[in-house]
Formats: C-alpha cells, sequence, structure tokens
C-alpha cells in the first residue's frame, strides 16, 4: 500500500506535519459539514493508479492525539468514481405480496441490464427510503466477465532426435483458467491425450513426460477458462529417428576422365538421404572439411563437370572441392565421408580417387566461338585392334548430349555429337597453308587426324539445326557476376598416352614465320622448356599468343564459386605454356639464305 494522505480537522494542526508522519504525508485540512460539524468531505485524486487494479485501505493509526483527540475515523457514503465506476438508478416494483427471506420481508423487486467489464467487476446495490429517516441498505456480488481466450504454448522439445524419451513444456496464459488437455498424434496417424489437469500453478506452467515413436510426433493443447472459451495451441512436430541416414559418392575428377595425378583437381559428390530428420551435415574424414550443399555450387561447374547425380536418378546432395595431395599413392584411393542427420545419427560412405602416375586420356572444354586447342597426348584408346584413334570424324563422333542445350538434344531425338555443334576445325601446315576438317559429309578435308604439336583452333556452332527447327547450342545458366546468362562449356575427351612405348617421342619442326603449336606436355610448362629447342643457341621463338577462355573453380573457406576468365595471353621467356591450348608462335629468319627451322620435343 503507498500512503496518499493523512486527514486532520480544519485548525486542529499546526501547518506541519505531525510527528510520526508517514514520509509521503500530505496534510489535508477539511471543512466541517454544516448538516453536521463532526463529519467533512473530501475527495482524493486517484488518477496516478489509472489502468491499475488496486485496492483503497482507511486506516487509523492516533500515534498521538495530535489533531484528532484519538477519537479515530468515523467513514460514511464512501464512492469510488471516474473511469471504469458506473452508477445507475433503478426503479423498483411494489410487491402484491412480500417475499419472506430468512425471517426478512422483501416489499420491491428490480431488474436491469449492466454493462460488466472485463475482468473482475464488484457491482453494489444501494436501497435507500425515500422518507424520513432515509435508512439504507447495501449489498455486493462479485464476478469476473472473461471474453478472452486462453493463450497456450508448447515448447522444450528437438524438431528431431534419436533419443525417444522427452519432456514437452508449456505454459497456459489466463485469469480464469479451468482446463488443460495435452495429446500426441502419433505418426500411424492415431491420436492420444497424454495429460489433462484442472489445475496450474500461478504461473501456468507445465510439463509432460512423453515418449517418441519414430517418425513425426505432433503435439497439440487444448486450454480452456472459465469462460468457457478456448484455445488451441501451434503444434509442436517432434521427429523421432534412430535409423542412420543413407549416402552414395563418386569422386569427380577435372583434367581427367575417371583418374587424377598429383596435383589434379577433383570433386566429390555425395546423394545424402535420411527421410525421417533430414541431412544435417556432410563431413570429409580425411580433413574434417564440410561438404557444402549442391544448391550452393554454381550451376556453371554443376553443368560443365556433370556434377548433378551421383548416378542415373541419384541426385547429388553434397559436393566438396579439393586437389591431390603430393605423395598421394598411385592406385585407388579411398575417399571416406561421414553423414549425420538432424537426430544426430551417424553413417559412413565411401568413394575411390584413382591416382595415376601417367594420364591416359584429357579432358577439354569448349566454348562458343573459336577455341585454341592443344593436344598434350598421342590419341590412342588402349586398344590395338582399332586403327583410327588419331581420327578427327571419330572425334566428331563423340556423345555431347550431357553438355549442350537440352532443347536440341531433345530435338535431335536425345543423344547429340560433338560433330553436330562444330562448325569447323583448322590448323596450319609448314607449309604455310591452313588445313581444315568440316564434320559430316562435303567438301574433302585437307586435316584429317590428330597430332602431337598440332595447335588446332575449333569452330563451335551458336545455332544448330534439327529439321529445320534452329536451336540454341549451348545450355545458358546465371554467374554471379555477370548480368547475361554464361554458356556451359562442353566437355570433350581424348584418349591418349603421352609416349608410345617402343617408339621415339613426337617433335615439330617450326617453320620461319607464324607456327600454330599445340605444346605437347602433361601440365603447365615454361616457356622456357617447350621451346628451348628454338631457343639455343639463338632465341627464334619470339613469343607464343592464344586466346584464352576458361572457367575456374575457387574456393572461398568452404564456400565453391565460379571464375570466368577470357582474354588473349601474349607468353614468353618465363611465361608458363598450358597443355590443353594452342598458341600461334612467331620464328624469326636468322639467315635469309638458309634460315634456321629449329624442331622442338617435348
Amino acid at each position: 500500500f503507498k500512503t496518499i494522505a493523512q486527514i486532520v480537522r480544519k485548525g486542529g494542526s499546526d501547518a506541519f506535519p505531525p510527528p510520526g508522519a508517514h514520509e509521503s504525508f500530505e496534510f489535508i485540512e477539511l471543512d466541517p459539514l454544516f448538516i453536521n460539524p463532526s463529519m467533512s468531505r473530501v475527495n482524493m485524486d486517484l488518477s496516478e493508479f489509472a489502468v491499475k487494479r488496486v485496492m483503497i485501505r482507511f486506516t487509523f493509526d492516533s500515534i498521538d492525539a495530535f489533531a484528532n483527540d484519538g477519537e479515530g475515523w468515523y467513514l460514511d457514503d464512501i464512492k469510488v468514481t471516474g473511469s471504469g465506476f458506473k452508477t445507475i438508478v433503478v426503479p423498483t416494483t411494489l410487491l402484491v405480496t412480500p417475499i419472506m427471506d430468512g425471517g426478512q420481508a422483501f416489499y420491491r423487486v428490480f431488474s436491469t441490464p449492466f454493462e460488466l467489464a472485463e475482468g473482475q467487476n464488484e457491482v453494489g446495490f444501494t436501497g435507500r427510503q425515500p422518507y424520513s429517516p432515509f435508512d439504507e441498505g447495501v449489498t455486493l456480488i462479485t464476478g469476473f466477465v472473461d471474453q478472452t481466450a486462453p493463450v497456450v504454448i508448447l515448447f522444450g522439445l528437438p524438431g528431431a532426435t534419436s533419443n525417444l524419451v522427452q519432456t514437452l513444456q508449456g505454459t497456459v496464459v489466463d485469469a480464469t483458467f479451468s482446463s488443460l488437455e495435452v495429446t500426441q498424434k502419433n505418426p500411424d496417424g492415431s491420436t492420444v491425450v497424454i495429460f489433462s489437469t484442472g489445475s496450474l500453478p500461478d504461473d501456468g506452467s507445465f510439463s509432460v513426460p512423453v515418449s517418441l515413436l519414430e517418425g513425426a510426433n505432433t503435439f497439440t493443447a487444448v486450454a480452456t477458462d472459465g469462460g468457457n472459451l478456448n484455445a488451441t495451441s501451434t503444434p509442436l512436430v517432434i521427429v523421432g529417428d534412430i535409423t542412420p541416414p543413407t549416402a552414395s559418392m563418386r569422386v569427380v575428377t577435372i583434367t581427367s576422365e575417371g583418374e587424377a595425378t598429383n596435383g589434379d583437381q577433383f570433386f566429390v559428390i555425395v546423394s545424402a538421404n535420411d527421410p525421417l530428420s533430414g541431412v544435417s551435415s556432410v563431413i570429409d574424414l580425411s580433413t574434417g572439411n564440410t561438404l557444402v550443399p549442391i544448391s550452393e555450387v554454381p550451376q556453371i561447374l554443376v553443368r560443365m563437370h556433370s556434377l548433378g547425380n551421383v548416378a542415373t536418378s541419384t541426385p547429388t546432395t553434397h559436393v566438396m572441392f579439393s586437389d591431390v595431395q603430393p605423395g598421394t599413392p598411385v592406385g585407388v584411393n579411398t575417399v571416406n565421408v561421414k553423414i549425420i542427420d538432424n537426430a544426430n545419427n551417424e553413417s559412413t560412405a565411401s568413394g575411390t580417387l584413382n591416382v595415376v602416375s601417367a594420364r591416359s586420356n584429357r579432358n577439354y572444354f569448349l566454348f562458343s566461338g573459336v577455341n585454341f586447342m592443344g593436344l598434350g597426348l598421342i590419341p590412342d584408346d588402349g586398344d590395338p585392334a582399332t586403327t583410327d584413334d588419331a581420327s578427327l570424324d571419330r572425334l566428331m563422333a563423340q556423345d555431347v548430349t550431357i553438355s549442350v542445350n537440352p532443347a536440341l538434344a531433345a530435338a535431335l531425338g536425345g543423344i547429340v555429337t560433338l560433330g553436330d555443334v562444330i562448325e569447323s576445325t583448322f590448323a596450319f601446315n609448314n607449309a604455310g597453308n591452313f588445313i581444315v576438317h568440316t564434320p559430316g559429309t562435303g567438301a574433302a578435308d585437307t586435316l584429317t587426324n590428330l597430332e602431337p604439336f598440332q595447335g588446332m583452333n575449333i569452330k563451335t556452332l551458336e545455332i544448330a539445326s534439327a529439321s529445320s527447327t534452329p536451336y540454341a547450342v549451348f545450355d545458358k545458366v546465371d554467374v554471379e557476376g555477370f548480368t547475361a546468362q554464361q554458356a556451359v562449356p562442353i566437355r570433350i575427351n581424348i584418349e591418349g598416352v603421352f609416349f608410345t612405348p617402343g617408339e621415339l617421342p613426337p617433335n615439330k619442326v617450326l617453320r620461319v614465320g607464324y607456327n600454330l603449336i599445340a605444346p605437347h606436355i602433361l601440365s603447365d610448362t615454361l616457356f622456357d622448356t617447350v621451346y628451348r629447342g628454338a631457343l639455343i643457341p639463338k632465341q627464334l621463338a619470339v613469343s607464343a599468343i592464344t586466346f584464352q577462355r576458361r572457367v575456374n573453380v575457387v574456393l572461398d573457406g568452404s564456400a565453391i564459386q565460379a571464375e570466368i576468365l577470357e582474354g588473349f595471353v601474349t607468353n614468353s621467356l618465363g611465361n608458363f605454356l598450358e597443355p590443353e591450348l594452342s598458341y600461334w608462335t612467331f620464328v624469326v629468319q636468322d639467315d635469309p639464305v638458309n634460315p634456321t627451322t629449329p624442331t622442338i620435343t617435348p
């Protein structure tokens, strides 16, 4: 309680608080009422308690006889008026026959509608005689008006768990709480009541031990109050899961198909599945790195390297990018990952990474327009019965369906060959002439075979026709940092060896002037090494120029990003040349009579 006033009679004080007065003492002097000089009227301002529910208490403590002669209080006709207080006057009806109740005769009755407010209401009835001695009778009734439905909340359970014994918690907020019922809907669709009560602690809290079944368990609470209003909680769903996730995986090598050498890059793709709680994470066991969801990998990389499926009809869910570490043993190496579901169940999956000492094939990626393509291998499919390993006609028959625009593939009956999307391939011979290969029937080809050191410019089509209908050749996807969609490169693969056993290594005689050269190298190699035969004793090879286009994989922490590079590159002493590119190389004339034509070797 807060003391707000101390009241004294008029002239009964010395204009200052008497000894023992409360610290919040307010000195109020009252004029005596004319009709009854022993009584005074006083109004107290209670506005500071607006919108609060309060009780008003009148107490008397004389402390001493100062200003009151120790007589105490005489209280009469106390009224509280203002917001929330209503007074009405109701006429009464005289009864023909009085009603007797407990020996008391009642002569009049009344009835009236009376508007109550939300919350606790106290209604007082005052009956007064209209004649002397003007006696009054007062009675009070109380009640609570509740037009607000309860608020019931469930919490305390994880979204998924392998621990099938849990404790459900909740709260109910309502001033006139009456009952609570909690139900559990099981994974099989059946529903049972697991808890009911008609009383709760003052804070409205409750807890219920629950037993989960494997699958989705749904808990719902219904609370009812004294006004017969009820409310239903938002369903709380928890998945019981004691079954480990399943997964399959595959290693996708970038430079060569199905194999890698030390330093090569590769993807690990995983198809992880958990039908109950879902997959939380996939972790590479050798490094502890977390694989990223396939949705976070740029689509140009997914399409370019065929990362979308671990196997037919087995979509990839998680991806990791890595490289073959120095010292990785040659042979089949096992890559292991751990799969964790949202209920903390674990399982493992394994894939293989075939590390080789020498490549047996190499991937090439063709862009739209002219591609400066090199050939770092001698074409050889490993089958001695075939004699057309180096044939461009054979290369043009390679299936590239997975890389091109799906609409074109559909229009061509589901299979697209390299020859369907290549306009021409040309090289430059030692006689200073362009030799050309054109897919399909037509003019005789002057370029027929792939050869070491043979630089090629391969021109791909932008538009190809199927049944006289034009279709875009390249599939295009959005790439971060580019306004326009970017073309997905077309992947081709050429099988071969760096040296043919029992034969001398290949070489290339350079002509004075321009040469279109594909360095016969296994990896990025210095200009000085590739052209050493044209640099000693005198530098005759001046530069190597190419038009480079590529899509690189860039790691930003664990995030996989794509970087697209495009532009002319001029290389000379101290620069590195790449095995998948061809270069225009200029050889200077050192002798006007018998100019030197140098020879370069691997």
